[in-house]
């Protein structure tokens, strides 16, 4: 018996059940994903039933007893299955779906407008990595028992790095060195601003929560970014982190990736910052610390990359290929304000700003800053920037509140403040001392930056070890050139050197004045 195919007859068979719109199909989908028949599944019938219940006037007809009536429609059955994969998060909320979404592997790298890969400096992500290999740095001014007794003060110290999404390639890492080993949104402002002005300019960047979408770093993306607030899965530069320390694993003082699970190494490191255990005989030196942390970036930035989606590359020459190729500027330096110590906003008032903010040796002082022209902007609210640490007379830029667009320069008209308790101020001032070491790693350019409440050094090299000026801190910093002379100068020629004891000492003397006071009174 033979068939034959007659075209354009009329379709013959069952009349649809149903005509369901593409809304009508999202609603039973979102019924689906509430249902549990299984650990991965839900229940198509049961989203059904209560879809045509909950819609009667045109679906009441079709179940009965809360049951189907008739079969249950082809296009509904599809729909369900393809919300089959993320059953699971949808179960968890919000939380669970940000982690545990559909897998669509690949998309990281692509263009989200064209049907293309990125190129280099269209997007990176950033963030910060605990080093698992702890390193010791200089610390002559004292405030904990390791370094009070052997100078140093040992951790894990934060780095912060760029990801060029398209290559895997780092253009740019910065490592923050500061008493509590943490980092903060000027920090977090420094790195991205600093990668665009040094490097090239990226179209969007990737950041996470926290300090990355504070109002200092918002302000320098100026919109362009892409939130991966509580989905670190979405940042590729997670992935390249994870590679880092398994490069960098075995190091000397290395305490584990996993909750520090090299015990011997953990002990050790505890033992350390209790004073029991001089660090320098266990663990590496600042500079041994950063060469070898970018002798694993060059590794990886040499180590070829297979992927099924994108084919095979090496980071860095895929990097310099691309911008041979397709061209990108750098960011202009005029935003250089943006990155300052200092931020805050306030009203122009007589013809002056005046904030409170720390100065040198972390004494809390009003700092009052004045123009002839400051008079137009009476009233409004404005935003000053502005280092405590800079040159003598301090001089600030100012925008109006929520702009980037610089108005003008003032300039601190007022002195130095009086110290009112000078060992809580210098014990303040010891904690609040921080260095940065930035790499630009396709020219091997280096600045180490110390900031001190006795004043800044800078040092810069090109390809070659940073002077060891900063790197072994042997000296107390000193202020940077005045153009007039310092009221506390001769306070800050010698080293600033201070203990808890200090400190208590100082909150003792405090109370008893106040006893003291409330006697008399």
């Amino acid at each position: 018996m033979s068939h034959y195919l007659h075209f354009g007859k009329r379709t013959t068979g069952r009349p649809p059940v149903a005509d369901l719109t593409a809304e009508d199909l999202r609603q039973i989908q979102a019924e689906y994903l509430q249902t549990n028949h299984s650990k991965k599944e839900g229940s198509v019938q049961l989203a059904w039933v209560r879809f045509c219940e909950a819609n009667a006037e045109r679906f009441g007809h079709l179940v009965a007893d809360h049951m189907p009536a008739t079969t249950i429609p082809t296009a509904v059955r599809e729909a369900c299955r393809k919300r089959k994969a993320i059953i699971g998060a949808a179960r968890g909320g919000a939380a669970r779906q940000r982690h545990e979404g559909a897998y669509v592997p690949g998309t990281m790298r692509r263009h989200s407008e064209m049907s293309r890969r990125l190129w280099a400096g269209e997007r990176a992500s950033v963030d910060d990595a605990t080093r698992n290999v702890a390193c010791w740095i200089p610390w002559p001014w004292g405030g904990c028992p390791c370094s009070d007794k052997f100078g140093v003060r040992l951790g894990r110290w934060q780095t912060l790095i760029v990801h060029d999404d398209a290559t895997s390639f780092v253009p740019f890492v910065s490592s923050v060195f500061r008493w509590h080993q943490s980092y903060r949104a000027t920090d977090a402002a420094s790195v991205i601003y600093r990668a665009e002005r040094d490097v090239v300019q990226f179209d969007h960047w990737a950041i996470e929560g926290g300090v990355w979408q504070a109002k200092r770093t918002l302000a320098v993306l100026g919109g362009r970014f892409i939130s991966a607030k509580g989905r670190p899965n979405q940042k590729l530069v997670e992935n390249y982190i994870g590679r880092l320390w398994g490069i960098m694993a075995g190091q000397a003082g290395d305490v584990g990736r996993h909750q520090a699970e090299i015990k011997r190494n953990s002990d050790l490191y505890v033992q350390a910052r209790k004073g029991s255990v001089d660090p320098r005989k266990h663990f590496l030196s600042l500079t041994q610390g950063q060469e070898a942390l970018y002798a694993a970036m060059d590794y990886l930035a040499e180590k070829r990359i297979k992927s099924a989606t994108y084919g095979t590359w090496v980071p860095k020459e895929r990097w310099e290929m691309d911008l041979l190729e397709a061209p990108r500027q750098p960011r202009s330096a005029e935003d250089d304000f943006l990155i300052l110590p200092v931020a805050k906003t306030h009203v122009v008032r007589r013809g002056m700003v005046k904030t409170t903010e720390e100065g040198p040796l972390s004494m809390p002082m009003e700092w009052s800053f004045a123009a002839d022209w400051l008079w137009e902007y009476e009233g409004r609210k404005v935003t000053i920037y502005f280092d405590p640490l800079a040159e003598w007379p301090v001089k600030a830029t100012l925008t109006l509140k929520d702009s980037r667009k610089p108005i003008g320069q003032i300039e601190c008209i007022n002195s130095w403040g009086e110290s009112k308790d000078r060992a809580a101020e210098m014990v303040r001032s010891i904690r609040q001392t921080m260095m940065t070491e930035t790499r630009v790693l396709a020219t091997k350019a280096t600045e180490r930056t110390l900031r001190h409440g006795t004043g800044v050094i800078v040092s810069t090299s090109n390809g070659q070890p940073a002077s060891p000026a900063v790197a072994d801190a042997s000296q107390p910093a000193i202020e940077r050139p005045a153009s007039i002379e310092i009221p506390l100068r001769d306070a800050v020629a010698t080293p600033a050197r201070a203990t808890d004891r200090d400190l208590a000492k100082s909150l003792s003397r405090r109370a008893a004045l106040a006893r003291e006071s409330s006697l008399h009174s």
